[in-house]
């Protein structure tokens, strides 16, 4: 296969900090060439490289070279990027969410129609939607999902906008090398296997592909080669794929051994007991499943998963309640019937909600950690209050914050240049790390947190389901985890709900079998099955 794109040495360093040293690397054309490594390791930067990004300029540029197709090429855009060829789905997405997924695929190549477009021009030439929306749909088909390409990308579950991204990119017919960075992060197993037969079709064009993910599996399962990145350097490469051994690779990425978070304190409910949290005739008010009402209890200091194929409703119990899904029934907490969307009434409760869309929802991203951790709604954060109250007109504690968020840094191990660095400059787990600093800052009762491990390494994510574990016994905090991540679900949780169409189809209990859940997955009642 001939060699599409290479790098020779290429070397950055952000204020004084190395990101990434010496990196070689070939990318052929038909190839999916994997890169892993752990948070921090380098990969974002190389991906920024490879495709222009606006941060590498702005820091000052990059040594070493790039060579596409024979020719030393510099990216100085992401504009630059794409005319030569260069495509990129990237891990928090970049769609726009008022317009439909026909024309999310289609933007800035849109089909016009012919005699407007001969009479106006290309500016001015009326969009011709039923074309675009029915290039959208073979797409759809190639790739093995049935989705409307009318709908608004806005009403669309996570899942679903990451296969709009990536049918976005199988549309351009000048695609040359297309760089993937944790596009089966927020699916199921199912979901992620329509995503690998896509990425396959993909390659089968001839299109080379740098595949980025954390599901060591899915990258050994899927990829011609694996380059391992550690601490910005390559600690291994894999050129032939029965030498692909995931913990070895895993090894290379960590340079130790991986301890797995368990629960070894599961809560039982006791007959009797009273939910802490009721959901009662529960259901979204549009969208596929409106008008389909359910129902969920939570009780007192338990770990509930909430979980299902994607785009089941996972995600309507935080959302609805903290007002980002238009919902409509009862909510009930501590006897007391709440308001759903008051957000300030939610927190001062105690409840707190960490969404899954962390660049979109989650964070601050040129703002610095320090901002991300401390700043909120609530009487909680008095303490970094020169004047408490005054409440918003009191300037801030600096010398608090700084030791407070020094102590965070140091407690979950954010890996940062300091407390002042924007938090978009960090990697997907020190990022949520922070969202997750932020919440404990408010002190909450329950904690409502979407997809905890998306996007990030073997390491960072066994920190991460271990804290939840600590938050709980330390801090008797109650805990709903929404995750397509089931086997995560089951070493930390107490019970987990299974949706199914936007209802809660049962509850097991993490110990029960896997043709169990499997069953329940595809919306069977166990009382059903039982009766049968």
């Amino acid at each position: 296969m001939a060699v599409v794109l290479e790098g020779r040495k290429l070397t950055k360093i952000f204020q004084e900090s190395i990101a990434l040293k010496d990196v070689s690397f070939t990318l052929r054309a038909g190839e999916i060439h994997g890169i892993v490594g752990a948070n921090g390791s380098g990969k974002s930067t190389l991906m920024n490289i490879l495709y222009g990004s606006r941060v590498i300029r702005e820091t000052g540029g990059y040594e070493g070279c790039l060579i596409m197709e024979g020719n030393e090429v510099k990216f100085n855009s992401t504009k630059d990027a794409n005319k030569a060829g260069v495509g990129m789905v990237h891990q928090e997405l970049a769609l726009v969410r008022e317009l439909e997924a026909a024309e999310n695929i289609k933007l800035n190549r849109e089909h016009l129609v012919s005699w407007t477009k001969k009479v106006a021009g290309k500016q001015l030439g009326y969009v011709h939607c039923q074309q675009n929306r029915e290039d959208a749909r073979k797409i759809f088909r190639d790739m093995g999902i049935t989705l409307d390409p009318a709908t608004l990308v806005g009403r669309l579950s996570i899942s679903m906008k990451q296969m709009v991204e990536i049918a976005r990119e199988m549309d351009k017919n000048d695609l040359k090398v297309l760089l993937l960075d944790e596009p089966t992060a927020p699916l199921g197993p199912t979901e992620a296997k329509w995503m690998m037969n896509a990425i396959r079709l993909i390659a089968e064009r001839g299109t080379a592909v740098v595949f980025i993910s954390h599901r060591l599996e899915e990258v050994a399962a899927l990829c011609h080669r694996i380059t391992v990145l550690r601490d910005g350097v390559i600690a291994a490469q894999y050129d032939h794929p029965p030498d692909f051994d995931v913990t070895a690779i895993a090894q290379n990425m960590i340079g130790r051994t991986v301890l797995q978070a368990s629960n070894g304190k599961r809560r039982t409910i006791k007959k009797g007991s009273k939910p802490l949290l009721s959901f009662e005739q529960y259901g979204r008010t549009t969208g596929a499943w409106a008008g389909r009402p359910t129902a969920l209890e939570l009780y007192e200091g338990e770990i509930l998963g909430i979980t299902g194929m994607a785009g089941q409703g996972q995600e309507m119990f935080g959302y609805g309640l903290f007002g980002l899904l238009p919902v409509e029934g009862t909510v009930t907490y501590q006897g007391k019937t709440m308001k759903m969307g008051n957000v300030e009434e939610l927190v001062q409760q105690g409840m707190y909600l960490l969404p899954d869309e962390r660049k979109e929802l989650g964070i601050l991203g040129d703002s610095p950690i320090w901002k991300n951790i401390v700043i909120g709604k609530g009487g909680h954060q008095q303490r970094f209050l020169k004047y408490p109250s005054l409440k918003g007109l009191s300037p801030l504690r600096q010398d608090a914050i700084q030791v407070y968020a020094d102590q965070i840094i140091q407690q979950f191990q954010i890996k940062c240049l300091s407390y002042q660095q924007p938090v978009g400059q960090l990697s997907g787990g020190n990022q949520q790390k922070v969202c997750i600093a932020r919440a404990i800052t408010t002190h909450p009762k329950v904690l409502f947190i979407g997809e905890p491990t998306r996007g990030i390494d073997i390491y960072s994510k066994e920190r991460i389901l271990e804290m939840l574990l600590t938050m709980r016994e330390d801090r008797g905090l109650t805990i709903v985890v929404s995750s397509g991540e089931l086997s995560e679900l089951r070493r930390i949780c107490d019970r987990i709900a299974i949706m199914y169409e936007g209802c809660v189809v049962d509850v097991l209990t993490p110990e029960q079998p896997e043709t169990e859940f499997s069953r329940v997955f595809a919306g069977r009642r166990r009382s059903t099955d039982d009766e049968n």
